[in-house]
């Protein structure tokens, strides 16, 4: 959708997203249809679309995410749930 965004969050294994249309951002970089981006427990960001656009990604994890700010990080201990 456009203007969504994830909570700050780090990752307890790997992601893995292709951006198939649209685009998103983070702190780091802009993100276009065709990018592959490989996120590791080392990285932490707050990725979001852009007000005037979708973006459909198609996003892996191995692992559940760690939010790192606001209250999202109440539901870091029910994220283990999801990778059983």
């Amino acid at each position: 959708d456009c203007n969504s965004s994830l909570p700050q969050h780090t990752h307890q294994g790997q992601e893995i997203t292709l951006v198939l249309a649209g685009e998103f951002i983070d702190e780091h970089a802009t993100y276009k249809p065709g990018d592959f981006i490989i996120q590791t427990p080392k990285h932490q960001h707050s990725p979001k679309t852009r007000e005037d656009q979708d973006c459909l990604c198609l996003t892996l994890l191995d692992a559940p995410l760690h939010f790192t700010s606001g209250l999202a990080t109440l539901l870091n201990p029910f994220s283990q749930l999801f990778f059983r």
